[in-house]
């Protein structure tokens, strides 16, 4: 399924079965050489999917870094967004 969300700029939501192992080719075609990519999740949802979203990226040869940081309403706030 795919839902198209209409901000400016407009993007794309793709929900369908494996496609968290697909998303560092997904990823990488779109880049620019040297780009960098940024994986950024709470302190919930990065155990469950964060390792497989990296590993995705790297067989493609994107280094990806990441922002984790904690869950919860408490985390929602600009300071975390400065970080």
């Amino acid at each position: 399924m795919r839902i198209d969300v209409n901000t400016n700029p407009a993007y794309t939501v793709v929900v369908e079965q494996g496609v968290l192992d697909q998303a560092g080719e997904r990823i990488a075609e779109k880049l620019r050489e040297g780009a960098k990519v940024l994986i950024v999740s709470d302190s919930n949802v990065c155990p469950l999917y964060g390792k497989r979203l990296e590993t995705s990226l790297k067989v493609t040869g994107v280094k990806p870094y990441k922002f984790l940081f904690y869950a919860g309403e408490t985390a929602k706030v600009l300071p975390t967004v400065y970080k």
